[in-house]
């Protein structure tokens, strides 16, 4: 059975030098409330694991301001969402857009479940700024690692740099192997010592078949693209559960079925 909710986002239009916009933290309305070692312009960084921290009082607002020229998103995303202290948390989260950074429409749907890599499929939307609001009274310090805005085009809606991959009907499935780095030792009477280091993460397989026709030079410039990238992508499961990934050492591979047409798996390993 085909999963075609699977997607990929090469771009994140909230991350500085992607490419395309120039992202900023917009403070004309409000400057959102931070720990003055960690402010909220990493969220726009390469880094999820250099935080924004919000102190547990103050604004808990964020506009995003991608540059002069509207993009257009459907995938929005909180990547490494976390609570540090007791107090209350956020309630949830809102998002609206807006082209001129006065006037903002709430998404549809508008409104995002609070949790580590949670995520907001909307409504297809042209935007130059986007505003993540932390709702109800926060009074606990909790931190964000980075923020998603992105697209997930149609499978064959590619620019001259793409943005991204819908799998669409050719997703046949996937495997999922939980990895973590660990050494076991032995004291001298053979009881074993184990060592965890870190948070476990996944390793995705994700198998694609018969892809051929029109669709042969498609795939190959997305792969061309999934194997150039530096940093990391944004993945959507089959459930819509957001993963932040980057390719693995051997991230694709091709296998010929019959003339022009392919099966390809793409291997993508979780950033814990």
């Amino acid at each position: 059975m085909p999963l075609s909710n699977t997607r990929l986002v090469f771009v994140n239009y909230a991350r500085i030098g992607n490419g395309v916009t120039t992202p900023s933290i917009y403070t004309t309305i409000s400057t959102p409330a931070s720990d003055a070692s960690y402010p909220p312009v990493n969220l726009l960084n390469a880094d999820r694991y250099t935080p924004w921290i919000y102190p547990g009082s103050g604004s808990a607002s964020i506009y995003v301001y991608m540059g002069s020229t509207a993009v257009t998103i459907n995938s929005l995303g909180l990547l490494d969402y976390e609570l540090l202290t007791s107090g209350t948390a956020p309630t949830g989260m809102n998002v609206y857009t807006s082209t001129d950074g006065t006037t903002f429409t709430p998404t549809t749907p508008g409104t995002f479940t609070l949790a580590n890599n949670t995520n907001l499929t909307i409504n297809a939307v042209s935007a130059k700024y986007v505003l993540f609001q932390f709702n109800g009274v926060p009074t606990a310090r909790f931190k964000v690692g980075s923020l998603l805005i992105g697209e997930a085009p149609a499978l064959a809606n590619f620019a001259a740099r793409p943005v991204g991959l819908n799998f669409g009907t050719t997703h046949a499935g996937r495997e999922v192997t939980v990895q973590r780095t660990r050494t076991i030792m032995h004291t001298l009477s053979g009881l074993p010592v184990i060592t965890d280091f870190g948070n476990p993460a996944r390793a995705f397989v994700i198998h694609m078949t018969s892809w051929g026709g029109t669709y042969v030079d498609t795939i190959r410039a997305a792969m061309d693209v999934l194997i150039a990238q530096s940093g990391s992508i944004a993945y959507f499961d089959e459930n819509d559960k957001l993963w932040e990934v980057v390719p693995s050492n051997n991230a694709v591979r091709y296998s010929l079925r019959a003339f022009n047409i392919y099966d390809v798996d793409i291997a993508l390993d979780e950033l814990p």
